[in-house]
C-alpha cells in the first residue's frame, strides 16, 4: 500500500480513477470476448480457469475502487459543484447516468433499457 499524506488536486484525482476504470473496462471487454469465445469452441477448463482468474481480479479491483471513493468522499468539500452537461452525455448506460447524476437508482427504469443491452 502508498501511503501518500500529502493533498493531491481533486482533478488530479479524477483523472487518475477515469484511466483506472477505463484499464478495467478493456480488462471486463477482453474477459467478455475470451470467455464468449472459448465457450463456443468448447473450451478447455484450463483456459476457461484464467479467465476466471481475471475476472476475480476485475472484481476485486471494482470493490477496492468503491471502497476508496467511500473514503474519499467525506473529505471533498460539500460545496464544490461540478457542471455535468458534457461529462453526463458522455455516458450511454441511461441507468448508470441517473444513478450518477441523481444520485440513486430509479425505479421506473426498466433493466435493460436502450442503449444497456449488448447483443453477441
Amino acid at each position: 500500500m502508498i501511503q501518500h499524506e500529502a493533498p493531491i488536486p481533486l482533478r488530479g484525482l479524477v483523472l487518475n480513477l477515469a484511466a483506472q476504470l477505463h484499464a478495467l473496462a478493456v480488462t471486463g471487454r477482453d474477459i467478455e470476448d475470451s470467455v464468449g469465445e472459448r465457450i463456443q469452441n468448447g473450451a478447455s477448463s484450463r483456459s476457461i480457469s484464467s479467465s476466471l482468474q481475471q475476472l476475480d481480479h476485475l472484481v476485486q479491483a471494482l470493490e477496492d475502487l468503491s471502497r476508496f471513493l467511500n473514503g474519499v468522499a467525506p473529505a471533498i468539500d460539500g460545496e464544490v459543484h461540478l457542471a455535468l452537461a458534457g461529462a453526463g452525455r458522455a455516458l450511454r448506460l441511461r441507468a448508470l447516468a441517473t444513478a450518477l447524476i441523481q444520485g440513486e437508482a430509479r425505479s421506473d427504469i426498466p433493466p435493460h433499457a436502450s442503449g444497456d443491452v449488448d447483443l453477441f
